[in-house]
């Protein structure tokens, strides 16, 4: 209170003041004569009008001090109640745009990956392969992005974890035969080839490769 500098003299009617007695404290200056225009508090928030029981109602400074701290208090509600509202839009957001499955992360590292950007494909498929150690597609993609920034060693033991995981994944037989084939490999880059058409015999690229081969 001591930051507010009244003017005045304290209120002969102060044992009365419904304001006043609600505070308790004699220590508060109050003028409730009609002397308004030399009190600070009449001069500083302007004719605040208070429900004093005398009637001297304009510059009653109890009633201003509580006022104060009942604006504060709306202020800070708001601002709790906007932070909330901030938060909770945030994480509505979160949900909708950020991926939330392994099979979101699987897609979204496909779409780096075709994109040419390999490092970032290569944590999306991480963080697949965190939330579904089983999903063969999420290593065999790695792999192939691992193929991408010609680290063929660790690209190879992607693919062959695919297979061990789904021995039917084509794809997998495909790309590790690519890798092979890029490390100078061409037997086992051919025997890979070869088991891809046996799973697709449709996979025309895989016939074209073995094809080049003879």
């Amino acid at each position: 209170m001591g930051q507010f500098s009244f003017m005045g003299y304290p209120c002969p009617q102060c044992s009365t003041c419904q304001y006043y007695k609600y505070w308790n404290n004699s220590s508060i200056p109050h003028q409730c004569t009609n002397q308004t225009t030399r009190s600070n508090a009449y001069e500083l928030y302007g004719k605040t009008e208070c429900e004093h029981s005398y009637g001297t109602t304009k510059s009653c400074q109890a009633y201003v001090f509580k006022r104060i701290i009942s604006q504060a208090a709306r202020r800070k509600r708001n601002r709790i109640i906007g932070l909330i509202t901030f938060i909770i839009i945030i994480v509505i957001i979160a949900i909708l745009i950020l991926p939330n499955t392994a099979y979101e992360y699987n897609s979204r590292g496909i779409r780096h990956g075709r994109a040419g950007n390999y490092n970032r494909a290569i944590r999306d498929f991480n963080r697949a392969i965190r939330m579904n150690p089983n999903l063969a597609e999420a290593y065999s993609n790695r792999g192939i992005a691992y193929t991408g920034i010609n680290n063929h060693d660790r690209a190879i033991a992607d693919h062959t974890e695919a297979i061990r995981l789904n021995p039917n994944l084509a794809g997998a037989y495909f790309n590790r035969g690519n890798a092979h084939y890029l490390q100078g490999d061409l037997d086992r880059a051919a025997a890979d080839w070869e088991e891809t058409l046996r799973i697709d015999p449709n996979h025309s690229t895989a016939r074209s490769n073995l094809e080049s081969l003879r």
